[in-house]
């Protein structure tokens, strides 16, 4: 009787192997492919938590940027001149160079752009580790999949390295 039940769950849960009743996966390569699954997982959410934090703050930057010149601009063609007012109104219209000048050095927009490439990339790993792997996978399948998420991840750190430190190099005057 054990044995039914025991047959019906194996089957229920989709664990079928080629031999019948015995389990499709070795313990310890379910074990790894359990673990690289969760780990990718952790990852995709980490990166798209960056990604929106990123956008968001592009966004936002942007739209103080906007409101503020042309509160600034409004301000001194409509407003009756007085000297606290024309302090504010200055202050306000040199909000947008400064947020420019942060902007393009902190690279929020491009940030944002590789999390959600990155984040694309780990979802195309995790679908390989859940769907794309025969059911009996091999130790070897797992492992193809957790050296291309090594590779995946010094791949884009180099690019990082590359592309998004803090520089001020983009201050300098381009020669053409």
């Amino acid at each position: 009787m054990n044995s039914v039940r025991a047959r019906a769950r194996t089957v229920r849960s989709g664990n079928r192997s080629p031999q019948g009743d015995q389990l499709a996966l070795n313990p310890e390569i379910q074990t790894r492919r359990s673990d690289l699954d969760e780990e990718l997982t952790k990852d995709i959410k980490h990166y798209n938590y960056l990604a929106e934090l990123n956008q968001w703050t592009s966004t936002l930057l942007m739209i103080i940027a906007v409101c503020s010149s042309a509160v600034a601009g409004f301000g001194g063609l409509f407003s009756k001149p007085s000297e606290l007012l024309q302090k504010v109104f200055g202050a306000l219209a040199l909000l947008p160079a400064a947020i420019a000048l942060i902007g393009t050095t902190m690279k929020f927009q491009e940030k944002a752009f590789w999390h959600f490439r990155k984040q694309e990339a780990l979802l195309g790993l995790r679908q390989r580790l859940r769907y794309e792997l025969p059911e009996s996978a091999t130790a070897d399948s797992v492992a193809a999949i957790s050296e291309a998420y090594r590779k995946l991840t010094e791949k884009m750190t180099q690019e990082w390295e590359r592309e998004m430190r803090f520089d001020f190099n983009i201050l300098r005057r381009h020669k053409n």
